[in-house]
């Protein structure tokens, strides 16, 4: 990222996700920066629900205990594809595949779309994916939503249940959030000033219809230590994932 080397006088930043803040360094031993040391968090902005979904394999399973039920019947297991090796929702896979003893085989691909393309094909299973690629599939009925990897329900589709509302999920707490980070020992005081203007910015009517359409929440308030200690929480989420669930997805280049 090039933030880590910039100066840190608040003129170069980045909007970052969980991929590159909370899973990279679990995934990918060659990444030299410090998640907890090399940058300056600045301001939540905004997340977006990953829904686990069903296709045409799976039309008679409408609901999440039944696809959990009919997997334990099938030594096979289901297939399911992701935006990628190490992605969070390549993470909540694994999560749901060991906390339910079931057999999922990952089936990943370069962004989501490839993935969801073969779902909506009868090629794979089950898509993990934003709620943003899935839902006018979901709507239309070419795909069943199962869950969302969320707390709480979100009203752009009340009908899908939150997976936290599973005893053996509860404390499942994965949307794709985004924010904005800078290099590391950015004064406080431009800190302020940019989490404030960029709160601002998100408070825009058209800003936030863009992004409503996108399925992406906006957040439009919290201070930089707030967003912070967000992140803080996320990345240790997803070690308890990897020691968990025994993955093993990534070795040092040699």
């Amino acid at each position: 990222m090039r933030v880590v080397n910039a100066a840190p006088d608040g003129y170069t930043l980045e909007i970052c996700t969980p991929r590159e803040i909370s899973t990279v360094t679990l995934v990918n031993p060659n990444v030299t920066y410090d998640v907890e040391r090399d940058f300056t968090y600045v301001a939540l902005g905004g997340r977006s629900p990953i829904v686990v979904a069903g296709g045409p394999t799976l039309t008679n399973i409408k609901t999440f205990p039944d696809l959990v039920a009919e997997a334990r019947k099938r030594p096979q297991g289901f297939t399911y594809s992701t935006s990628g090796v190490g992605s969070p929702q390549h993470f909540l896979g694994e999560l749901i595949k060991q906390r339910f003893r079931i057999n999922l085989i990952h089936v990943p691909f370069s962004g989501g779309t490839g993935g969801l393309l073969e779902v909506l094909g009868g090629n794979v299973d089950i898509t993990i994916i934003t709620l943003s690629s899935a839902l006018q599939y979901i709507k239309s009925g070419k795909l069943v939503g199962y869950g969302l990897a969320e707390e709480k329900r979100t009203p752009l589709a009340p009908e899908i249940p939150a997976l936290a509302e599973y005893k053996d999920l509860a404390d499942v707490d994965m949307g794709i959030w985004y924010g904005l980070i800078g290099p590391a020992e950015v004064p406080p005081a431009i800190v302020n000033r940019l989490n404030q203007s960029f709160h601002n910015a998100l408070k825009d009517a058209g800003v936030q219809a863009q992004l409503h359409q996108h399925a992406t929440a906006v957040i439009t308030e919290g201070s930089s230590l707030d967003f912070e200690a967000y992140a803080r929480r996320d990345i240790a989420f997803y070690r308890n994932i990897v020691s968990e669930t025994h993955m093993q997805i990534a070795r040092p280049s040699k």
